[in-house]
């Protein structure tokens, strides 16, 4: 990575405190930008903040937030706004992971408007308050997901939030797209995550990790490959890309999988 990459600009990201969004904002931060993580936990955010300090050598700014919130994202964009006279890139990174629930399970209308509300309205709020401090030449990166496109059984609830964002994320490059403001969406395939520790034994870690036979490229993607994607995108070097959804998946979901299943054919 250029440690000028995107020095002087000012990023935003939601949902900073871990993950995808903490890779984001080192990444970010180690090219020289001005950055900003919100999130809804002061604590979880301080956490973030001395961890990209201790590991990277890197500083970042805490904003206490609610990304479904109208006034607290206003309040928030008012803040950074006022303290850099404006925002460059703002990731749209909260949201809801994994497990969600299928259609017939009875939950699944709960489990869904939780989602909508949280992933898709999260998205609109954070965006809205965010657009009339961007700046002309500025990038919206929204978080989608593999599962929008070529979902699974079971995840009808994420898999509709995630298809939303997409539409969401070309309809807002449509109409950002006069002021010089570029909305992208990047979907993921799985991502190795911290919360995978909790979730898998040892064995299963090393074969998403080493020998992920389902994916062509036979490992999940690292947190810090979604982050260079998310620079690339906020870079002048893609200043044609506007309105897409990047997939980055390692090229599972290119694979339809159904010869392999086949007797005789596998």
């Amino acid at each position: 990575m250029s440690a000028q990459r995107h020095t002087g600009r000012v990023v935003v990201v939601t949902g900073g405190g871990s993950g995808i969004g903490l890779a984001t904002a080192g990444r970010f931060a180690s090219e020289g930008a001005s950055v900003y993580i919100v999130g809804r936990d002061a604590d979880r955010l301080e956490s973030a903040r001395k961890a990209l300090h201790d590991t990277l050598d890197v500083d970042v700014t805490t904003v206490t937030g609610d990304a479904t919130d109208q006034a607290s994202m206003t309040a928030a964009a008012h803040s950074v706004s006022a303290h850099d006279n404006g925002v460059d890139v703002v990731v749209n990174n909260a949201g809801l992971a994994l497990p969600s629930t299928s259609t017939d399970d009875e939950g699944f209308l709960t489990d869904l408007q939780t989602r909508l509300g949280i992933d898709v309205i999260g998205t609109a709020v954070t965006t809205s308050a965010f657009v009339p401090v961007l700046r002309s030449g500025g990038s919206v990166l929204n978080m989608g997901s593999v599962y929008a496109t070529t979902p699974a059984g079971g995840t009808a609830s994420y898999s509709a939030a995630k298809g939303a964002i997409v539409g969401l994320t070309r309809t807002l490059a449509v109409e950002l797209g006069p002021r010089g403001i570029r909305v992208n969406c990047v979907s993921p395939g799985w991502v190795d995550v911290p919360k995978w520790e909790d979730y898998f034994d040892e064995a299963t870690l090393r074969h998403l990790r080493g020998n992920f036979a389902r994916v062509p490229l036979r490992s999940a993607v690292t947190t810090d490959e979604i982050a260079a994607v998310y620079s690339f995108l906020a870079h002048e070097d893609a200043a044609a890309i506007s309105g897409q959804d990047i997939v980055v998946d390692r090229a599972m979901s290119a694979d339809l999988y159904v010869a392999p299943t086949v007797p005789g054919l596998g």
